[in-house]
């Protein structure tokens, strides 16, 4: 229930922010739509059916974004292997408990 309220939190706080970038000429309004759109799209039907329309007209960029997805994921888990081999606990941000 946490994590539905914050994707949605955050999706329509993109949203917006793509939104009011359509109007100025600082922020990129279609990049924060987008990004938006994808973390709202498991939980708006509307969302998810203009992703899987998006898809299927765009196939190259949905495959290299598959791509940098698992690129990404990959370098997250390495980074935690490596914290974890160091001492560190990421779970406590930075922070280490005085016995």
């Amino acid at each position: 229930m946490v994590k539905r309220v914050a994707r949605h939190v955050i999706g329509w706080f993109f949203v917006a922010l793509g939104i009011v970038g359509l109007f100025l000429p600082v922020l990129q309004g279609i990049l924060f739509l987008f990004i938006g759109l994808i973390i709202l799209a498991p939980d708006v039907p509307f969302f998810q059916k203009l992703l899987c329309r998006m898809e299927e007209r765009y196939p190259a960029i949905f495959e290299k974004a598959k791509y940098l997805h698992v690129d990404i994921l990959d370098w997250w888990k390495r980074k935690l292997m490596r914290l974890k081999k160091s001492g560190r606990d990421p779970d406590q941000s930075g922070r280490r408990d005085i016995e």
